[in-house]
């Protein structure tokens, strides 16, 4: 994005998250997330499906418009649903995670404190085969405006993504 802090997410309509909040979510499931390894998403799909709206609480990335030490405030730990973790990345194993998570319940609608959706972060990455993911079917995170009042569509145009502000207005 646009150098707005990332924060927790929120449960958004879903209210299985908040029974999850203060639960270990295994390391291995959240590296799979983020790293887009479809492999072993795939094989916790089976054995850890309960953790599929969970919000788990990992180390905050540092970003092209973040760096920690130009934000002191930047919060060291960060809490994302699996699907936020896989929607920030922008290999096709990220997309092929999202996928998975996707076609096995993860909300899209789940936000985290900020009001940010997987779309939002996956349109902030570029990962323009994610996003045409997300927005298939009825998509209301299309006009989801965080609590910065910017949708996807904004994100896209502040970051100068005129392939994906093109797919979004299609």
């Amino acid at each position: 994005g646009s150098g707005r802090p990332k924060s927790q997410p929120q449960s958004g309509n879903n209210s299985k998250n908040a029974s999850f909040r203060n639960k270990k979510m295994p390391s291995e499931l959240i590296d799979a997330a983020k790293s887009g390894d479809e492999k072993a998403m795939e094989g916790f799909m089976q054995t850890h499906q309960k953790y599929i709206n969970a919000v788990a609480e990992v180390r905050c990335q540092p970003t092209r418009f973040l760096q920690p030490h130009t934000h002191p405030s930047l919060r060291p730990q960060d809490t994302y649903t699996l699907l936020h973790l896989a929607s920030e990345g922008t290999e096709p194993g990220h997309t092929a995670c999202v996928a998975m998570l996707l076609a096995n319940g993860a909300d899209p609608g789940a936000v985290d404190a900020d009001g940010q959706s997987a779309l939002h972060l996956a349109t902030a990455s570029g990962s323009l085969p994610t996003v045409r993911l997300l927005t298939k079917g009825d998509c209301p995170q299309l006009l989801l405006a965080d609590k910065y009042q910017m949708t996807p569509l904004h994100l896209a145009c502040e970051d100068g993504l005129p392939d994906m502000v093109a797919m979004l207005l299609s």
